[in-house]
């Protein structure tokens, strides 16, 4: 099934469901890998032979095996020289149209680099917060703004469950040089939490590395005496009852790691402490 990005001329496919009689040119990614490791002139070439073909008037379909990550950021590079736009917008411009949301953070780099489009080296002073309405993320928001530039979107400007490059033109529209991650799904006792979960962090540790981002990774607000309630009662001392998948799997590795050897530093489940460590790994002690 053709997507169309522009009705009639340019489109993507899974290559599979495109047949060899089609009306259309067909520039065909599947040799490429949907990461880094095309050359650049095998990137351009694509880019070209697609424009070449529009501008005389022709048809394209970008094909790869699914018609995820290799056809659709083609697609954009060829959007972006054939209609002059910029490419972030030619890839958003992908996506809405196209509904495909996993394309893949390093396959829009490495045609970026290629068409050279990467942006000029700028200040990352900002500091982005997940979860900033939460418990934690509301006190770290607050206190860190007195001395750091704090930018702390709420669900509907960043989705950390949507389109990864749109995190990543996020970060780099806002200079973003630290991520404290406090984000978790809305409802964490789900079957589907544990999926959204590690899709959340995943996004956050590609942009993370595409960009030189450092991410501050905290245990949840529930570690730091987060309970209001006189029916219970707990103290450091209390056995840990981990809550939510995320706080089960950090349990669970922190018991793992102490099984093989003291490498993990505990600290103490005070809020007090917590803040201080956050803000030491923003830069100020």
């Amino acid at each position: 099934m053709i997507r169309w990005i522009v009705e009639g001329r340019l489109g993507t496919a899974p290559g599979d469901s495109i047949a060899r009689d089609c009306p259309f040119h067909v520039v065909d990614t599947r040799a490429m890998v949907d990461k880094r490791g095309n050359s650049a002139d095998d990137l351009l070439d694509k880019i070209r032979e697609g424009v070449a073909e529009l501008e005389n008037g022709g048809s394209v379909v970008v094909v790869c095996d699914f018609g995820v990550s290799r056809s659709n950021t083609i697609a954009a590079g060829i959007l972006a020289e054939w209609r002059g736009l910029e490419f972030d917008v030619a890839v958003a411009q992908v996506i809405a149209t196209t509904g495909e949301q996993a394309v893949k953070l390093e396959m829009v780099d490495s045609l970026r680099a290629a068409l050279r489009k990467s942006p000029a080296s700028v200040r990352q002073d900002g500091i982005l917060i997940t979860g900033s309405s939460g418990f934690l993320g509301a006190a770290l928001r607050d206190r860190l703004a007195d001395s750091h530039r704090v930018v702390a979107p709420d669900r509907a400007t960043v989705d950390l469950l949507g389109p990864v490059v749109h995190l990543d033109r996020y970060c780099r529209d806002n200079e973003i040089g630290k991520i404290i991650h406090l984000a978790y799904p809305r409802i964490y006792t789900n079957n589907d939490a544990m999926g959204h979960s590690l899709t959340m962090l995943r996004g956050i540790l590609d942009v993370c590395k595409s960009l030189g981002i450092h991410l501050v990774l905290p245990s949840g607000a529930v570690v730091f005496s987060a309970y209001r309630s006189s029916s219970m009662i707990a103290d450091v001392n209390t056995t840990m009852r981990p809550r939510g998948y995320t706080a089960k799997q950090n349990f669970s590795k922190r018991s793992s790691f102490k099984m093989r050897g003291p490498t993990v530093k505990s600290i103490p489940p005070s809020f007090e402490s917590h803040r201080l460590s956050v803000r030491k790994a923003c830069g100020r002690a």
